[in-house]
């Protein structure tokens, strides 16, 4: 008796699937046209696979599962991993915008001028040499910061010496003849030593931030006396935007 109930069974989804099978396919697309969760093997068309894999399941039981429902959560985390990846972007995009751009300038041998103009001096592209100081102007964006002042110079006497000076001069509250001299760095060759091509630099630069609303900034370099053994090869000031 068991078994013929089972034939039975069997007979009546048979009969169903067929019936099922078969008004999909007088149909072209079906009644409802094309429904992907009908679709068991999603392999875009709703045909004898799916009718199988629905037989071979049919009697068995277990915990059913809310589709909609499933398909909304996976949807929310998605969601949720989209906003965790524009906040890890937006943490990059500060982080970045914390690490400090760098600049440097080179000022050459000829841009310099003497104090008076009636000193003694040899200027080319690659070397100053002369008696007494000479000035270059320094022009660096607003608000950068300035973080070195590397020197190349020549010092073959021991009876001299060459001086770098980097200034500023305020004009905020003497605006006139008499501008607030600021010293922030300085170098200079040993004097009684022979140190010859040297390479000095000051890393300690005072009042280091550059106002061009109220301040200019020069360089000077000054000379024992006029000779090619003491002689003045560039300047490179090195910055990094705050």
């Amino acid at each position: 008796m068991e078994i013929k109930f089972k034939v039975l069974g069997i007979t009546l989804v048979c009969l169903f699937l067929c019936t099922l099978f078969f008004g999909i396919a007088t149909s072209g697309s079906g009644t409802n046209g094309y429904d992907p969760w009908v679709d068991l093997n999603d392999d875009g068309n709703i045909d004898y696979n799916d009718l199988y894999t629905f037989a071979r399941a049919y009697g068995s039981s277990g915990t059913p599962i809310n589709k909609t429902a499933l398909l909304l959560e996976l949807l929310s985390r998605i969601d949720s991993l989209n906003a965790s990846l524009i906040a890890l972007e937006s943490r990059v995009e500060a982080l970045e915008a914390r690490i400090p751009k760098k600049g440097s300038i080179f000022i050459a041998p000829a841009a310099f001028t003497p104090e008076y103009s009636s000193s003694s001096y040899t200027k080319n592209p690659w070397r100053l040499h002369g008696y007494g100081g000479f000035y270059a102007q320094l022009q660096l964006p607003n608000g950068v910061i300035i973080k070195n002042m590397t020197c190349y110079l020549i010092d073959m006497v021991n009876d001299g010496k060459v001086t770098v000076m980097l200034l500023g001069m305020n004009f905020s509250e003497y605006p006139h003849e008499h501008p607030l001299t600021i010293p922030m760095g300085m170098v200079e060759t040993g004097g009684t030593d022979k140190p010859g091509d040297v390479i000095l630099y000051d890393d300690t630069i005072a009042d280091n931030k550059i106002d061009n609303q109220y301040c200019t900034y020069t360089i000077e370099v000054a000379f024992t006396y006029d000779t090619a053994l003491l002689a003045m090869g560039g300047i490179r000031i090195d910055y990094e935007y705050p």
